[in-house]
């Protein structure tokens, strides 16, 4: 089993979102959170982002923001490890707060169970079970947070958010502001965040992959700030490109929300994003990469079966939303981030081919192994 979680443990340290591992799902209401209200204590505020706010007008300034820290819910936001970490990452997404094994918005697939939810009904099955797996069976990456953090900084990827409308205050309220989102790709050397960071940017999300100029088909057209918390507005589809060992990764986070605040004027503090990522999609995914990490993973063999028990087991959500009587087809997913102002992407990063896929050889060839 320790090679399942060397394979996506190494997807995970380069990647940062859409690492996976051994786990299962949370079985008891110890999994809830000690501070919450239990199950007959009367109703609680779900975890919500604030509301689009019905005056204030946006600016004409554009500001240019990269993730520097990265929070996949080991620690908490001042770096202080703990195993509830994830509790405090993400929004409720399915409009319950699942606070009992005996019943969730949707019905658990194969061997898993009802993942309980984190502070105010927070949905982070990624967080609660694959990441803390991760943390015990994946070597080298006990620290999740902090590998992960320590990638960006050495320049081997970001998440860039562009946005336009905001100004300097930290309590700006104002709708009609725009964004879009990029992937940063390899910088080539350290990061500096000092503001003249120009990032290249994977092509695949671009509008033109071979002119970042052009921007990116990842927008936010109804983006708006309210307290100084900056909101993506419409749930989006966000796919991410991302390069693993030469690989391309793409996931795709469906229903996306993302929120920071605009602490000051060249910052993003307690950034937040959540959604769900589709088990179907992971497992293509992880179909298409994991035999290049090791022939061992690919499609049909027993490690790549195993793999594709454990995702399955951890959903907790359904893409069309919640029904009891109909399996958990996704995995939610809450993020947490901070970012600092970068020059506006102009260049884009080189593609590497990914060479021979080894799975080619042998597919459909199956696995005489134990699943």
């Amino acid at each position: 089993m320790k090679r399942v979680s060397t394979v996506l443990g190494l997807v995970a340290g380069v990647a940062a979102i859409g690492s996976f591992a051994l786990g299962c799902g949370s079985s008891d209401s110890s999994s809830s959170d000690a501070g919450a209200s239990t199950a007959d204590a009367g109703p609680v505020t779900l975890a919500t982002p604030p509301a689009k706010p019905a005056t204030g007008t946006a600016t004409s300034t554009r500001k240019v923001f990269a993730i520097s820290k990265l929070y996949l819910g080991d620690t908490d936001r001042s770096d202080v490890s703990s195993s509830n970490a994830w509790k405090q990452f993400g929004y409720d997404l399915d409009g319950t707060y699942t606070k009992t094994s005996k019943t969730g918005t949707c019905k658990p697939i194969s061997d898993g169970v009802v993942v309980l939810d984190g502070t105010n009904g927070i949905d982070n099955s990624f967080g609660q079970n694959i990441l803390a797996a991760l943390q015990k069976a994946a070597s080298g990456f006990n620290e999740p947070s902090k590998t992960v953090t320590t990638t960006i900084a050495n320049g081997d990827f970001t998440l860039i958010l562009d946005t336009t409308g905001l100004d300097d205050t930290a309590t700006q309220t104002a709708s009609g502001l725009t964004g879009q989102l990029f992937v940063g790709g390899k910088l080539g050397a350290p990061a500096k965040f000092d503001g003249t960071d120009n990032w290249p940017v994977i092509g695949a999300p671009l509008t033109d992959p071979s002119d970042a100029t052009k921007g990116s088909k990842i927008k936010f057209s109804d983006a708006y700030i309210n307290g100084g918390t900056w909101v993506n507005g419409s749930k989006s589809d966000v796919t991410l490109a991302i390069s693993v060992q030469g690989v391309s990764l793409n996931l795709q986070i469906h229903n996306a929300i993302i929120t920071a605040k605009h602490s000051s004027p060249n910052k993003l503090t307690e950034g937040t994003v959540a959604g769900y990522i589709a088990v179907s999609e992971i497992i293509e995914t992880i179909g298409k990469v994991a035999g290049r990490l090791t022939p061992e993973a690919c499609p049909g063999k027993s490690l790549f079966n195993q793999v594709r028990s454990i995702i399955e087991s951890n959903a907790d959500i359904r893409l069309t939303g919640a029904d009891a009587t109909k399996d958990c087809d996704a995995i939610s997913i809450g993020l947490g981030f901070e970012a600092t102002t970068i020059a506006a992407p102009s260049v884009v990063a080189p593609e590497t081919p990914p060479g021979e896929d080894p799975c080619a050889a042998d597919a459909g060839a199956g696995d005489a192994g134990t699943p």
